[in-house]
């Protein structure tokens, strides 16, 4: 891990460089830099030149190649302890504080160890998973940290973290940015929603991006075929999801805004139902299929959607 560059935060950055706080609670919608701040941050707290911005070369800085030891992020449990994709990802107990069975460094234990550099910082990226006893067994250390120790959170919002744990931080919203430069990932929802970290990573790795597109591109206009010719386009999305892509609703989703209003809307609906299946570990092949017909009611010649990806 490299120290990241922001992009289009300055007012979030000018915040961060004014504060003193401890406990810091990053907020706005997934891929507008909430951890890229956070990474930008402990940089800049544990660069030895002590200067406005990361100096990118001294040994703390360029520590952050390859781990730095004063830096670590806790996220929420995707799996189970029986190795299936979580229903609802969320970071327990045995994450931050000692516990049978829980981690051999949990969080607190880390913090309260002295820095190599200058600052501890530690990062809770999706703090509104928490689960009510980890937050309870963590308040003390939000309140009184070590005089050496940061802590940040990261969350969509102030109301998606409890109550207890977003009254002893201090706040800061990172919101939309111009995507202009972009519009060639303009099938990304990413690029009109304003959320730069997924325009970023399909520049760093175009093949993916393309593969994607083409993939729903393909997906859509099998639509309009016959079954044999739909199911095949259902497969290959299924294995899309399988091997963990995030993007792919998304993207679909995007595609599908092309649609007329009320057609849009079902397609919509159609997409939360395989979601909510699968989220409710429904066969992944039954809930892509049964989303595959129901995309074929609605997404007919007559419906009005270009199949052949016109203006994508």
């Amino acid at each position: 891990m490299t120290i990241p560059r922001v992009v289009g935060q300055d007012r979030a950055v000018a915040t961060v460089c004014r504060l003193s706080a401890h406990t810091l609670l990053f907020t706005g919608p997934d891929g507008v830099g909430r951890r890229t701040l956070a990474r930008w941050y402990a940089a800049l707290l544990n660069c030895q030149l002590g200067e406005e911005r990361p100096c990118e070369g001294c040994d703390s800085c360029l520590a952050f190649a390859y781990g730095h030891p004063d830096y670590l992020e806790v996220r929420p449990e995707s799996a189970t302890a029986a190795g299936r994709r979580a229903r609802r990802p969320e970071i327990r107990i045995g994450d931050l504080v000692p516990r049978p069975g829980g981690k051999q460094l949990p969080l607190s234990r880390w913090l309260e160890q002295r820095p190599k550099f200058q600052r501890r910082v530690g990062v809770i990226d999706g703090a509104h998973s928490l689960t009510h006893s980890a937050a309870n067994a963590f308040l003390k250390m939000l309140e009184e940290p070590p005089s050496y120790a940061v802590i940040i959170l990261i969350a969509p919002s102030q109301p998606s973290v409890l109550p207890t744990v977003a009254s002893r931080c201090t706040p800061v919203h990172l919101g939309p940015v111009d995507t202009s430069g972009f519009e060639d990932l303009s099938y990304l929802p990413a690029f009109r929603l304003g959320h730069i970290g997924p325009l970023l990573q399909a520049r760093a790795d175009p093949k993916a991006a393309r593969e994607l597109r083409d993939l729903v591109e393909a997906y859509v206009a099998a639509t309009k075929h016959d079954l044999e010719a739909s199911f095949e386009a259902s497969d290959r999305l299924e294995k899309r999801w399988l091997n963990g892509d995030e993007n792919l609703f998304g993207v679909l989703l995007e595609r599908l805004r092309q649609a007329p209003p009320v057609t849009y809307l079902a397609a919509s609906d159609a997409l939360d139902r395989c979601q909510g299946r699968l989220e409710a570990y429904t066969p992944s092949s039954l809930a892509f299929l049964e989303l595959t017909l129901a995309l074929r009611n609605l997404l007919r010649p007559s419906s009005g959607l270009v199949a052949t990806g016109e203006g994508s």
